[in-house]
């Protein structure tokens, strides 16, 4: 009850039995009245009541925010944000390509799938792009193989075998 206190003065009320830091035990927020049960190593990690703080979700001005804060105007926020764990539009405003990623995993550091690929795969690609020929990227062919099956940007040819 001391950590607890001295964590969160009297905000929290503990009015469970504490039995071992991994069993729950019941917790009282006395902002808003709400009654919960919570494993203590949880609470002193920072859970707080579930009535009150769940349910608050980021606006799409509030992830917007948090990008320009992360990459500054690299990239661009063009979908809506739903969630941490839904997927939202983005785009990268240095290559131009816009793609679809989960919001925490922007955050947490994945970014733009096209300009991760090699130097050679980009020059493939660009290539490809400028003569207007339709192609798949990363397309996997299951019988060219060592072990695993290789990746290849591959052309649509309709009657020619690669």
């Amino acid at each position: 009850m001391e950590e607890v206190f001295s964590l969160v003065g009297l905000e929290y009320e503990v009015i469970g039995e504490y039995i071992q830091s991994n069993e729950k035990i019941m917790m009282k927020h006395v902002a808003c009245g709400h009654e919960y049960p919570v494993k203590p190593v949880m609470f002193l990690r920072g859970n707080r009541c579930p009535q009150c703080f769940q349910n608050i979700k980021k606006t799409t001005d509030q992830f917007e925010q948090e990008v320009l804060e992360l990459v500054g105007t690299e990239y661009e926020v063009i979908g809506d944000y739903l969630g941490a764990s839904e997927y939202i539009q983005m785009k990268h405003v240095v290559c131009g390509h816009g793609y679809p990623i989960v919001a925490v995993s922007f955050l947490r550091g994945k970014r733009c799938p096209h300009c991760k690929d090699s130097k050679g795969e980009r020059a493939i690609y660009e290539f490809l792009e400028r003569k207007g020929i339709k192609f798949t990227r990363q397309y996997k062919i299951d019988e060219c193989r060592h072990i695993n099956p290789l990746f290849l940007i591959s052309p649509f040819f309709t009657n020619k075998k690669l």
